[in-house]
């Protein structure tokens, strides 16, 4: 029994004995400052501030680069009223309307002579009006009517007179509307990319655009929505990229816009430009963060669209805080600088040894060489040893042949040598 409780004592102190003979170090604590310069809060100083901007313009990379390249695969939707032939409906619709009553008066009662007459004197001489200039008709000619009061919102109308009698309230816009059709979608189906393909397979460009005129010579017959998505069907990926393309049937575009890019590549690419080419390239970064339109293109939209309305925080305190003074003055502009893919391609990727990035690599080949005599500094392993009559901070030497001799006091940093 004594043997077992001297064990267990003997235990003890030796346990006792190891846990004060040495201690891991401790973080350094550093202040965390308030906006007054002084110490706010104590905590412990883990982080590098550099590391962390570094960090976000690597993930800036990444998250521009993935919004790129969707933009190049997933293209926009195309207009609903082209899907759809809506010009081809038009004239469906002018050609049911002027063999129906009531639009001809050919079915009307009364008709003499089964409506000969009522066709020499009023329908003809109306359709030859109408044909000349479509603006002029008087309500009979329903290819007239429908032209000018649907299609000429969409598309520029065959009509000299129309279009005269557009300019004066349109002034301002340079004499001209914006038309839907025209001004909202490019010319070709599936975001532009409805190209014409010399081989390989060959396919025939898909317009977008309206017909600018309704007769009523034909009926309604489409199958656009068939042929755009056969097309878009059978679409290979990388179509539009030289270096993804076979021998004999070479992308003859500009500029590669369609495949995998890398970092690099983006960093490189011509300045102004931006592989995101359909329907229009996007422009390249700058430094203005909000363009208030001009006085003419404020003028412009309110002739077409009605007065414009004021932004609901054009006074707002905060916002005019955070844009130095925010005010509704045309043609202003306000700072605020954005990142582009050179200063962030540099950011993101710091030289070894710079702020935010690694250590510069020491291979120490000359050290183990046999021929030099110097050894590295020590370095520190985290562990505090503590002595009957000092403390030091533990170290090892990293190249072979060196001893650490420790210093008497936790200032010190011992040395290491041979």
């Amino acid at each position: 029994m004594f043997r077992i409780i001297r064990s267990f004592s003997l235990t003890i102190c030796f346990t006792l004995a190891w846990t004060c003979v040495g201690f891991a170090q401790g973080v350094p604590i550093t202040g965390e400052y308030d906006f007054g310069g002084t110490i706010a809060v104590e905590t412990r100083g883990t982080c590098d501030p550099s590391v962390m901007e570094v960090i976000k313009n690597q993930a800036w990379e990444a998250g521009q680069r993935e919004i790129t390249q969707n933009a190049n695969i997933y293209t926009r939707p195309d207009s609903v009223l082209s899907l759809t032939c809506f010009d081809s409906w038009l004239n469906h619709q002018a050609t049911y309307a002027a063999n129906h009553f009531p639009v001809d008066p050919d079915e009307s009662e009364g008709k003499l002579f089964g409506g000969i007459m009522t066709d020499l004197t009023i329908v003809l001489p109306d359709d030859i009006i109408t044909g000349v200039d479509p603006n002029k008709t008087v309500g009979y000619v329903q290819y007239g009517i429908l032209e000018i009061l649907v299609l000429d919102q969409l598309e520029d109308v065959s009509s000299i007179t129309g279009e005269a009698a557009d300019f004066p309230g349109f002034a301002v816009c340079g004499g001209g509307k914006d038309r839907y059709i025209r001004d909202s979608f490019p010319d070709l189906m599936i975001g532009d990319r409805a190209k014409n393909q010399n081989s390989d397979p060959v396919y025939s460009s898909i317009f977008a655009g309206l017909g600018n005129g309704v007769s009523d010579s034909s009926s309604y017959s489409c199958n656009m929505m068939a042929q755009v998505w056969e097309r878009t069907k059978c679409y290979d990926f990388a179509t539009e990229d030289n270096e993804f393309y076979h021998s004999g049937s070479a992308y003859t575009g500009a500029i590669d816009h369609d495949g995998i890019y890398t970092y690099d590549d983006y960093v490189a690419f011509a300045a102004g430009q931006d592989y995101r080419m359909e329907p229009d390239m996007c422009r390249a970064p700058n430094s203005t963060l909000i363009t208030v339109p001009g006085f003419s293109s404020l003028l412009c939209y309110e002739q077409i669209h009605g007065k414009i309305g004021m932004p609901v925080w054009s006074n707002n305190a905060v916002w005019s805080a955070s844009v130095g003074g925010f005010a509704w003055i045309p043609g202003r502009t306000y700072s605020g600088a954005g990142p582009d893919w050179a200063t962030a391609h540099n950011a993101a990727n710091p030289v070894a040894g710079a702020a935010g990035s690694g250590d510069a690599y020491n291979h120490y080949l000359g050290l183990v060489s046999g021929t030099a005599l110097v050894c590295s500094p020590p370095i520190r392993t985290g562990f505090v040893v503590v002595r009957e009559d000092s403390q030091y901070y533990d170290a090892v030497c990293p190249n072979p042949g060196c001893f650490f001799t420790a210093p008497n006091t936790m200032v010190g940093i011992g040395r290491c040598s041979r």
